[in-house]
């Protein structure tokens, strides 16, 4: 995909996507690109044929495993400042997904909504010993 492709492709209300992965012919993983990059791309001087790959490609860009952990992403995620990461398959870089915050986010408020649940079809005290069961 060209530049000048990605430029009008973010600015299309329709598409409010906030990243995107950049993918060789072989669907491996060489880059991410932003939004703001790309409409910072759109300011400047034209761009003479450059595709996101040239302008995009990063070999020290951060990806993680279909079988990693999610504390795995959640970290590299917080490490590297960035709101979203692509899932690789295993022994190359093919992608085969993308974790963004908002994925990790609904997980958590699942995971809180069956703990209160939980809380509320047990009650309060269970696995925690009362007054009277400790005298």
């Amino acid at each position: 995909m060209s530049v000048d492709q990605a430029v009008a492709f973010f600015l299309d209300d329709a598409r409010r996507h906030k990243s995107c992965p950049i993918v060789d012919a072989e669907r491996n993983v060489v880059g991410m690109v932003s939004r703001a990059d790309v409409l910072g791309w759109h300011n400047e001087p034209a761009h003479d044929g450059a595709t996101l790959y040239d302008m995009g490609s990063d070999a020290d860009l951060a990806v993680v495993h279909a079988g990693d952990l999610l504390g795995q992403a959640v970290d590299l995620m917080v490490e590297r400042d960035v709101g979203r990461i692509p899932v690789v398959a295993p022994h190359s870089r093919r992608l085969v997904g993308l974790v963004a915050r908002k994925d990790i986010l609904r997980i958590r408020a699942v995971r809180n909504a069956q703990e209160n649940d939980r809380a509320a079809f047990f009650g309060p005290a269970v696995g925690r010993q009362t007054e009277a069961q400790a005298d």
